[in-house]
């Protein structure tokens, strides 16, 4: 018996013995006369396999030997078919024993063989009454056959330098994680928001709208029609919570004191996942309600360059607004030549450091000895004018001293020298630090950064816990030390910028090139009076425009966007577009 798109056939038995044939045109062609049951006019066309793919169709077949009639049915049409020395036996078995199907895939329901032979009313009434159990059942969405070709992948030369050595992971927090990680969840809490009197009413609402939108004679996808209510079903527990303390099948890790909840990011690529029995839909349940942040992971490294970095990317979603937050923290992974040179560079600098203080003590040391003796005239200043206020004699004794010959040689200069002194200081300080840890943060982040590029993903010795547990362990230990490598950037930026002002005070040592820094003294009075008064207003009108405009501007939602706002304004005098609705 042989079904396709235009034909219905059935031949001999024995005569495909050779094998099964896939249509009626190559059994011709082997030899075989089949005897056609049903040609139907409407699957006659070219397009009859495209109307057959994704509906059910009732088939039937009834041999009766007794009258030599084989009566076939397809739905509701029916056909008969008269076989000379079907009575005698020469067309075979009395049952089926087995099917092959050689085309497309093919869902087949449980098969039904009868020991009588069925009259065409008996199949139609067997027909109506099975239509409706068929009706609703969901089919694959893509056959057998198109999940089992093969798919012609476009594949782009990779060019970049920069290439990532573990797959990018994401991180979702969720409400109430901390507690769902001791295993003490208290399911009053986790859902005390559907507690609410209009919470309850507009989810009631949505479930009945979702009954109503896929009931009869509408149907809705499988995923699509038992969507739980947020507020209502299952104590507030949302799709993606597969079992107690999980989510998406696994459950929360520490990482940087939040608990997250770690998932590949090439997983949340497919329509489903089953995860704990459970069908998930990636584009619908991982961000739900409860979701507070996710942060997406990835660390990379630089062929050219030799910079390993760790690129977070953090999108907060507690507020209206979705709130991105990207950081990149880097360190460049020196070769054993650059190192030296470095280290070469490193000693070099700290050898002139330590020269500069040399010099500068002596200097320092005089000008100490000054502010001593001015401290010393400052107070018997002090102590003469109570003196002749009060007109003590034991006070005016403590205002004898002497004045040291102005025209004397003396080893003070115009410059600030104590502060030169605890300035190089710090700075001999932080280069024998670096010069000291430089090796070890190298050695750490190399180590780190090589074993994740080595590690074997889904290895069946490890769980995807014990995974996770040691990725993150690692980022966490190559991320603590780019972070020292950033205090230090940090401080040597501040210490760029002291020494800008040092400059500016250097220019003391002669009058003619002492206009800036004379003019800094005039003024400096009067310009720390200024900038007080405006700091004071400004703040005043951030807080302002925050209170009038935060609810319906997006530049003032926040007194951090306010303040941010009205700054760019002083600077650019381009107002921003304020006609963004939060």
């Amino acid at each position: 018996f042989d079904l396709n798109s235009s034909h219905a056939v059935m031949a001999r038995n024995g005569m495909l013995a050779d094998g099964p044939v896939s249509d009626v045109e190559e059994a011709l062609r082997s030899g075989i006369v089949p005897i056609e049951l049903d040609r139907p006019e409407t699957l006659a066309d070219t397009t009859a396999s495209a109307k057959l793919e994704g509906e059910w169709t009732f088939f039937a077949l009834s041999v009766d030997a007794e009258t030599e009639e084989v009566t076939f049915g397809r739905n509701d049409h029916f056909t008969k078919r008269e076989l000379q020395g079907l009575k005698a036996g020469r067309w075979g078995c009395n049952g089926l024993k087995f099917i092959i199907s050689v085309g497309g895939d093919l869902s087949i329901s449980p098969i039904s063989v009868r020991a009588t032979p069925m009259t065409a009313s008996g199949m139609q009434q067997l027909h109506l009454a099975t239509l409706p159990v068929f009706r609703h059942v969901v089919a694959p969405r893509h056959s057998r056959r198109d999940r089992l070709t093969p798919l012609q992948r476009h594949r782009v030369s990779f060019t970049s330098a920069v290439v990532g050595v573990a797959p990018i992971l994401l991180l979702h927090e969720r409400e109430a994680a901390g507690d769902a990680l001791a295993s003490t969840v208290d399911e009053s809490d986790t859902w005390q928001e559907c507690q609410n009197v209009v919470a309850s009413q507009v989810s009631s609402q949505l479930i009945r709208n979702r009954e109503l939108a896929c009931s009869s004679v509408y149907e809705c996808a499988l995923n699509q029609a038992v969507l739980p209510s947020e507020c209502a079903e299952n104590k507030g527990r949302s799709a993606g919570e597969t079992r107690d303390n999980a989510f998406f099948g696994h459950i929360p890790q520490e990482y940087k004191g939040r608990t997250v909840y770690p998932e590949f990011a090439w997983a949340l690529d497919n329509e489903i996942l089953v995860r704990d029995g459970q069908v998930l839909y990636p584009s619908e349940d991982y961000v739900d309600y409860k979701t507070t942040s996710v942060r997406v992971l990835s660390c990379l490294y630089n062929y050219k360059t030799h910079v390993a970095a760790i690129l977070e990317a953090d999108y907060d979603l507690r507020g209206l607004e979705v709130i991105k937050t990207v950081s990149v923290k880097q360190v460049k992974l020196l070769t054993a030549a650059e190192y030296d040179v470095w280290e070469g560079l490193m000693i070099g600098t700290v050898l002139l450091v330590v020269i500069v203080l040399v010099l500068a003590i002596p200097a320092a040391i005089e000008e100490g000895r000054s502010v001593w003796k001015a401290l010393h005239r400052k107070r018997d200043a002090v102590a003469m004018r109570m003196s002749s206020t009060f007109g003590s004699s034991r006070l005016w004794s403590m205002s004898k001293f002497r004045v040291s010959n102005p025209m004397k040689y003396t080893a003070d200069t115009t410059q600030p020298d104590i502060l030169d002194v605890a300035f190089f200081s710090g700075i001999l300080l932080l280069l024998v630090t670096e010069l000291g840890t430089k090796r070890e943060t190298l050695d750490m982040v190399a180590d780190a950064f090589g074993d994740l590029a080595e590690k074997e993903w889904g290895s069946s010795e490890l769980t995807f816990t014990e995974e996770m547990d040691t990725f993150l362990t690692k980022v966490q230990r190559a991320e603590s030390r780019m972070d020292s490598e950033n205090i230090v950037k940090i401080m040597g930026f501040v210490i760029l910028l002291m020494v800008g002002v040092r400059l500016v005070v250097f220019m003391k040592v002669h009058p003619r090139v002492a206009t800036i820094t004379r003019t800094f003294e005039t003024v400096s009075t009067e310009l720390l009076n200024f900038c007080f008064s405006f700091g004071i207003i400004f703040v005043f009108m951030a807080l302002t425009a925050h209170l009038r405009f935060g609810s319906s501007m997006e530049a003032f939602s926040t007194f951090r966007k306010a303040l941010l706002t009205q700054f760019m304004v002083l600077l650019t005098v381009d107002l921003p577009d304020f006609g963004t609705d939060v």
